[in-house]
This record gives structure tokens, sequence and C-alpha cells, in this order.
């Protein structure tokens, strides 16, 4: 049998003490006849309605509150709609001014490191955005922002790779020079070309009219030519041949005093100049002496540094 209640008229099963709608406590049906027929033989004039009023407060469900009152119940509704609105204006006003994604993470929330997409769009990104690893940590061979707006991009900001590519070296034949290789002194025979002096021609002394530009001085457009020598072991009346082919004009010699052993004051001269070959005078005096000029002997030899000035 239903049970209804006798505040609101609801409907609620028979085993069900509190009324499901309201919270007022239900009445067996016999319990109800005796109490309205008590009610009405005792004041029969005041009663029309029998009715059932509680004031304390039902639980109907774990965590529903009910309460036994219009006027209650209005004024709760009142203050949770006044509630609701003063959420949404604080979620309007106060909420950051960026989120990401559908939740409300902004800028109070990232740290003071952080890379925001205004500091992205005004340029204001700095080494202390960017934690440990700031822009003053990439490497020198780098380019960054900074290089790009002030049109300062250097070789020394790019790798090896990328210079060979800009500057064509990649590209330059085997006989040329190139910067690289005068900054780490690779520069060999292979690089230079055929008609070029190297150091090993001019060590060696076979430089030829191949080696030179034809508008270069050379050996043969000399009209006074000039050949040097150095004869090692002469003595006084001493012959060395110059080689030259023709009879030179003049032949200067010079004694190498290291060679010569003792205190000493040498002298030297030249005669018999002829087309192969001069003779070579040569006397010394010891310092300090006042005597005759003494011939260089085999027993005391000395070297001589040689000069011939010659025409073609």
């Amino acid at each position: 049998m239903k049970k209804i209640c006798t505040r609101c008229g609801y409907e609620n099963a028979d085993k069900n003490t509190f009324c499901l709608n309201c919270g007022t406590k239900l009445m067996d049906l016999k319990d109800e006849s005796k109490k309205i027929n008590q009610s009405t033989s005792s004041q029969p004039s005041m009663v029309k309605d029998p009715v059932v009023k509680h004031t304390e407060k039902r639980f109907v469900k774990p965590g529903i509150f009910v309460v036994n009152s219009n006027k209650t119940t209005s004024n709760l509704a009142i203050i949770a709609i006044i509630l609701s609105v003063i959420a949404i204006i604080l979620s309007i006003f106060i909420s950051p001014a960026l989120t990401l994604g559908s939740g409300s993470v902004g800028l109070k929330e990232l740290a003071d490191d952080s890379v925001t997409s205004n500091k992205i769009v005004d340029g204001s990104i700095t080494d202390s955005d960017i934690n440990n690893f700031g822009l003053s940590k990439i490497t020198h061979d780098s380019i960054n922002s900074n290089n790009i707006v002030d049109y300062s991009i250097l070789l020394s900001d790019l790798n090896l790779n990328t210079v060979k590519a800009i500057t064509g070296m990649n590209a330059i034949e085997n006989d040329s020079i190139t910067g690289e290789k005068i900054a780490n002194f690779s520069i060999e025979n292979v690089d230079i070309a055929n008609n070029s002096i190297t150091n090993q021609k001019i060590v060696d002394g076979t430089i030829t009219e191949s080696d030179l530009a034809d508008d270069a001085v050379t050996y043969d457009k000399m009209n006074i030519k000039i050949k040097y020598g150095f004869a090692t072991n002469r003595i006084n009346g001493s012959s060395i041949s110059h080689g030259i082919g023709s009879t030179p004009i003049c032949v200067i010699v010079t004694p190498d005093y290291e060679s010569f052993g003792g205190n000493a004051a040498i002298y030297a001269n030249v005669y018999d100049i002829g087309s192969s070959s001069f003779r070579v005078g040569l006397w010394f005096e010891e310092i300090g002496s006042s005597g005759p000029l003494n011939p260089v002997s085999s027993s005391e030899p000395v070297d001589i540094y040689w000069i011939a000035i010659y025409t073609s």
C-alpha cells in the first residue's frame, strides 16, 4: 500500500519512512485515521484538512539536505543564484590573461625564466628566460637574432661546411692558394701553377723563365749582370774560376777572416782576369807589427767570397 504524504501529497512506497519529495515523516494510514478522528472530535470547527507539520531537518539521501520550510527554501535558492553570478564575474575579471588550451594556466603560474608568446612577439627573450642554458651558451658558430637584425653575420658565425659552400672553396682547383691553406701553412707545389716560383726552386736555383711572367725582369734581359761565388782554402796567387764565358768588367774579392787563424789583417787583390778565371793576391800583417806584409801560404789558407760584374 502506498503512503500519501500529508504535506505535499506525493505517493511514496509503503516501506518509506520519510517523503521522497519534501522529507516529511510519513504516517501509516491507521495512525493517520486515529489522529484525524481525535482532531475532529476535539476541535471540529477549526480543522479543515488533516496536516502534519514538521520543522526538523531530515536527510533523504546521503549528501542531500532538506529543510521543511517554504521561506527557507526560497532564501537558499536566492543565495545560490547570487553566488553563481559572483563566480561568473570573478572568472571573467580575475582569470589570467593567458590560458593554455582549455585550462587556466596563466602568466602568474609560469616561472620568471619562462618563454611566453608575448616575449616571442616583442623579441624580449633573454638569458634569464632560458634557465641555465641561455643565449650566451650558444656556440660561436651560430646565427642568432642579433646577427640577423644588425646584419652582422660573419664567417665566424657559420660552420666550416657553410663557409666552404658560400665562398666556393670546394670548387677551387688544386693549383690554387686558399685562405684555409694560408691559415694552416699547407700550401704545396700542387697548389701553385707551373709558372710560379716556389721555395724549392729558390733553394736549388732552378728558377727559369717559365716560372716568371712575360713582363718579369729576367737574368737574360739585364744588360749588366752580376755573378758571385765562394772559394775555399786559397793562398797568395790562387786561380779562381768564374765560369762566365766572357771577361768580367770587374771582380771584387773579400777574405773570410774567421777561416784565417791568428790575429792579423788580410789584404786581397785581383789580377789576370780572363774569360774563364782570375787570380787573387793575398797578404797578411800581424796586428801591432811594423814589419813587411807576409803572403798567405798553404800553412794558413783563407776562404774567399767573390763578385764578378760583366755585360751580355
